[in-house]
């Protein structure tokens, strides 16, 4: 019997090899020199990036986020949009019934203004949680399309630190009337 040509032998060496190399395991095998060489290992999987946390609790209410304006702490799944001079804009996933039910709680205000859809407006209110310094700001809750929330955090001006004495607000009343004639 021949022998097969020399360059099918080495096309069988290597086919040879690649079989060894494709069946082998973690265990180290040899090459045609008879050197110990290591086996393949695949190349792991770059890993799944964790899902986001839940924008809801079990009970469906909505969970605070690491997020705070004028240090009222907003709900997660919030999208920000434009800040308009003292105006912040977002918009929400979630009907506006949720949104009210969130900053209800978080709110200190004398008024509360429910609006058509189930928005509603909290007036002049401050973060319940703020100590010192807290800003006074108008919240309002809007329904958005198909389902989605429009929320707007309103910084109101703070008040004078001085304000002017009676006989001066009726002084400038007076000029202000003579102005307008």
């Amino acid at each position: 019997m021949t022998s097969a040509p020399r360059p099918a032998r080495a096309a069988l060496a290597l086919a040879l090899a690649l079989a060894l190399v494709a069946c082998g395991g973690d265990e180290a095998s040899t090459d045609e020199s008879g050197r110990e060489t290591e086996a393949f290992v695949p190349l792991a999987r770059p890993e799944e990036p964790a899902p986001p946390p839940p924008d809801r609790g079990p009970d469906g209410a909505l969970l605070e986020s690491s997020e705070s304006v004028l240090g009222l702490r907003l709900p997660r799944g919030l999208t920000a949009g434009a800040v308009i001079d003292r105006e912040h804009h977002y918009e929400g996933p979630y009907a506006p019934e949720l949104y009210a039910r969130y900053f209800g709680p978080r709110l200190t205000t004398g008024t509360v203004d429910r609006t058509s859809g189930g928005g509603a407006r909290y007036v002049a209110a401050v973060p319940r949680d703020v100590r010192g310094g807290a800003v006074a700001m108008d919240v309002i809750i809007a329904p958005g399309p198909e389902g989605s929330s429009r929320v707007t955090i309103i910084e109101l001006p703070l008040a004078p630190q001085h304000p002017p004495d009676e006989a001066e607000t009726i002084r400038r009343a007076e000029e202000a009337l003579r102005g307008a004639r």
